[in-house]
């Protein structure tokens, strides 16, 4: 996936092209809102893409096993909600 995110475009929008990063939504298993990151349980970690992930406007992406952390700062908590809804959905 080619994605670049502008610099004014909303944190909002990113989510769909986050759950692409992240193996798509049938591989995310849990979101969770951890100050400034984004905290992710994925299913399988080989699926998930940093590179994709990194061009999201995050600072940085952390991942450990199943765990993912993006680092978003103080807009963590409202992406993480736009996540959980966009996953609601699917």
């Amino acid at each position: 996936m080619n994605y670049q995110k502008t610099k004014d475009q909303p944190l909002d929008d990113i989510v769909p092209a986050m759950v692409q990063g992240l193996g798509g939504a049938s591989n995310i298993a849990e979101t969770e809102n951890c100050f400034t990151r984004l905290r992710v349980v994925v299913k399988d970690p080989a699926l998930v893409n940093a590179e994709t992930l990194e061009c999201l406007g995050c600072y940085g992406v952390l991942q450990k096993g199943t765990d993912v952390h993006l680092v978003y700062g103080a807009s963590a908590d409202r992406i993480e909600k736009n996540l959980r809804k966009f996953l609601e959905k699917k």
